[in-house]
């Protein structure tokens, strides 16, 4: 039992805090990419290469501390017993007895390495090698349309095997790799959460409700803090509020990031110096069984109790405040180019 914990755990936390490596990985980073060319400093869309940079770095550090709060937490059984109660030679077999990579299983593979691959190298900007985005004709195309045409691709590509035959009668064309039968079953209400949160958003902004908010927050004494100690602070409540008192993380970093935006701004600071925290301290939530999907989902095998979720997530929380506050104070202004001084 307590291996099984341990397992659902990992799955879970690394579900969590593995997502915020691409810009694309969580809700509340996709909040932060649609809503930085409004509420940023400098207007322009968020570096897709640049995020993962600063990221991909603070999921590896995570990743370290969760496996070392597992280990302490749960995790007492001996590997002899473990390696006995998981019957590894059976489990051996069935993995030997799995069909092969498939053709079909390849290309999707391939597509969607392609459409990463254009992701990351759109803002290439080394010395003389620059990005596809800094050619005139390109300019104007976005990570969005990238997406869009790679997933096009897949209505397009035949599926096993089976080649189009032009001019043929119905049905003798083939598969395809992607349907509209199977497109349809995406979830549309992620879709339309994640829409609604770029509208809230843009309303918190637009109707100045961020601006008062800073202002009030700043001259209730943020302004005297340092840069490090707000983002301690904003990191804190950007988890406490997505663990406890709105369980979506999304609808969190919709309502938060913009007053952040206008926070930064009001005490001479790049956008980015609460924005960065912000947007990962809201992927953060792991004490509540509900407050991100990969939690719900693990508390609902009712192996998990809350009293698990709240003993594990609150060290994990505390330990986590720190690294991103080390994290979004030193490394992320030599990434995104902007200093907290």
């Amino acid at each position: 039992e307590s291996y099984a914990k341990t397992c659902l755990l990992a799955v879970t936390y690394t579900c969590s805090f593995t997502g915020y490596s691409t810009l694309t990985g969580t809700g509340p980073n996709l909040v932060l990419a649609g809503l930085y060319p409004r509420i940023g400093s400098g207007g322009e869309a968020l570096s897709y290469l640049r995020w993962s940079v600063f990221a991909v770095p603070v999921c590896v550090a995570y990743l370290v501390l969760a496996w070392l709060v597992l280990q302490a937490a749960h995790w007492r059984t001996p590997l002899g017993e473990l390696r006995s109660m998981l019957r590894v030679r059976e489990l051996e077999k069935e993995l030997l007895a799995f069909p092969g990579f498939s053709r079909e299983e390849a290309t999707v593979v391939a597509v969607y390495g392609a459409c990463l691959l254009l992701w990351l190298t759109r803002d290439l900007d080394f010395g003389a090698l620059k990005g596809w985005g800094a050619t005139e004709a390109l300019a104007d195309v976005g990570n969005g349309t990238v997406a869009l045409v790679c997933a096009v691709a897949l209505f397009m590509v035949p599926a096993r095997g089976v080649r189009p035959e032009e001019g043929g009668a119905h049905g003798s064309q083939g598969g395809r790799l992607m349907d509209w039968d199977c497109a349809s079953k995406v979830s549309w209400s992620t879709i339309i959460l994640i829409a609604g949160g770029f509208a809230l958003s843009h309303g918190v902004h637009e109707s100045g409700l961020s601006a008062v908010v800073a202002r009030a927050v700043s001259g209730a004494g943020l302004e005297h803090l340092s840069p490090g100690a707000c983002i301690l602070i904003l990191t804190w409540l950007t988890t406490f509020v997505s663990d406890w008192l709105i369980t979506s993380n999304v609808a969190v970093a919709a309502l938060l990031l913009p007053i952040y935006a206008g926070m930064a701004k009001h005490v001479g600071l790049d956008a980015l110096a609460f924005l960065v925290p912000g947007t990962v301290g809201a992927s953060l939530s792991f004490c509540s069984p509900v407050s991100t999907p990969p939690n719900a989902i693990a508390f609902s095998t009712g192996t998990l109790t809350v009293r698990d979720f709240v003993q594990t997530g609150l060290l994990m929380n505390l330990l986590g405040l720190g690294l991103v506050t080390f994290f979004a104070s030193f490394w992320a202004p030599a990434v995104f180019g902007y200093s907290l001084s």
